[in-house]
């Protein structure tokens, strides 16, 4: 590729991350202000009376999941916006453009230059039906993302320049994404494995270093296996689901980085993704033959297997329903699915020559470009049918001072469910809210 060629690539990336990033931030701002679900737990902790405590809720497991991370930044964002959720979700945006940015880094070094098919990163990571972006929640999906993406970029520089602060950069961000909940310790454990067993290896054959980074990575093994003796798992963890309803389930989240896209035609485009990832693995075995193989190739590989036991884990823990996953589920855990593409391409990119990469390049950008602008018109018609509604919430929380009969009548606004327990923490909460004297969530004065 020329350089005038690599230097409009990289040119181009930059225009996408721009336009996506302020076409998702123009939905943000109609988000919803008030804590819906799981967000009530942050209300909660504003009672917590002890520094004590607060680290035990830090640490404690929330349903499956241990997050401390995110509990400490979503709360902090929350208290010092007053509790006005629109802050949590542009935090989470900027996150994931950060980590769009990373990737796009990591693919640019990884082969040289910045390749067309590379703006398939941003479409997929800042899509406008991306989880992070309806529910603040969901940073405990993006976190882990983010987390995996940084390590790949530390590969990389790794296998290029091989300091080892590279090396070290890498192993903290496994060790940071095993606190991104069950998920991002399935890949911190697959991750620190897989590093383990190679570095093992060039520890026996004498490779350089291998044996300090061995050790450095000794203490996240143990980690891993410790958050999983802790485990206990939840009301939500589904029994024994059969086998064909996982296959399928397995093979619907194929596509689901695409989102709503995937609703119609999931055969099809899921077959496009898996095939996508076997040329991916074809092109590290014409590597292994000719002995090209090198770090990054070998962390890109583990990080995609990674994502593979992360797949299988979602039917496995939550696909209860015969025949495979709802569209609601498959949708719920879509931003785990999205680095099988991404990686895939990537390793085809470097694997294969210009004259068949073009084609493949221009065919995913083309097929996710076509998600994206499903998702925007989606997202568009879910802002018109909503925003409303909202509105009409927001001024009951300044209207109505009968906490328990505002929650009865928005029930499904502000939780999930309907039973007396969904409610409780809403109840609850409000109450905290007001307490402590919320612009959003005080009562307006009376109008003579």
């Amino acid at each position: 590729m020329t350089n005038n060629t690599a230097h409009f690539g990289r040119q181009l990336s930059c225009i996408v991350h721009f336009a996506t990033f302020f076409a998702l931030m123009a939905f943000v701002i109609g988000y919803r202000v008030f804590p819906y679900a799981d967000e009530w737990g942050y209300v909660a902790a504003l009672d917590i009376g002890s520094l004590n405590d607060f680290v035990h809720w830090l640490f404690a497991q929330h349903v499956d999941h241990r997050i401390p991370l995110q509990k400490l930044l979503q709360f902090s964002l929350a208290e010092y916006s007053g509790f006005d959720f629109r802050v949590l979700v542009l935090a989470n945006l900027i996150i994931a453009a950060s980590a769009s940015l990373v990737l796009a880094a990591m693919a640019r070094e990884y082969r040289g230059y910045q390749d067309y098919g590379d703006l398939i990163i941003p479409l997929i990571l800042m899509s406008p039906a991306a989880g992070y972006s309806l529910w603040a929640f969901e940073l405990q999906f993006l976190s882990c993302i983010v987390f995996v993406s940084v390590a790949l970029f530390f590969a990389g520089r790794y296998a290029k320049k091989r300091k080892t602060a590279d090396a070290v950069w890498l192993v903290f961000q496994v060790f940071l994404v095993a606190w991104c909940g069950l998920n991002g310790l399935i890949f911190s454990t697959v991750l620190a494995g897989g590093l383990g067993l190679y570095w093992g290896l060039g520890w026996l054959k004498g490779w350089g270093d291998d044996r300090r980074l061995l050790l450095l990575l000794l203490p996240i093994l143990a980690q891993d296996m410790a958050l999983w003796l802790l485990w206990s798992p939840s009301a939500a963890t589904a029994g024994s689901p059969d086998l064909i309803s996982v296959v399928s389930s397995c093979f619907t989240l194929l596509s689901a980085s695409m989102v709503v896209f995937m609703f119609t035609g999931t055969l099809w485009k899921s077959a496009l993704v898996a095939a996508a990832v076997l040329l991916a693995f074809s092109g590290l075995y014409i590597q292994s033959r000719k002995r090209t193989l090198d770090f990054a190739d070998l962390f890109l590989c583990l990080c995609l297997v990674a994502s593979f036991v992360l797949i299988l884990s979602v039917p496995l823990g939550r696909g209860t329903e015969a025949g495979g996953l709802s569209n609601g589920l498959s949708m719920h855990y879509s931003f785990l699915t999205v680095l099988v593409p991404i990686l895939s391409w990537i390793l085809i990119s470097r694997s294969f020559p210009t004259r068949i990469t073009g084609p493949i390049g221009i065919g995913m950008v083309l097929l996710f470009g076509a998600a994206y602008l499903s998702n925007t018109h989606w997202r568009h018609e879910h802002m018109n049918v909503i925003y409303g509604r909202q509105q009409t919430v927001e001024a009951a929380l300044r209207r109505v001072a009968d906490i328990p009969s505002l929650v009865n009548e928005y029930t499904l606004d502000l939780t999930w469910q309907s039973d007396d327990n969904a409610k409780r923490p809403v109840v609850q909460g409000l109450a905290i809210l007001r307490g402590h004297g919320f612009r959003i969530y005080e009562l307006a004065p009376s109008v003579e």
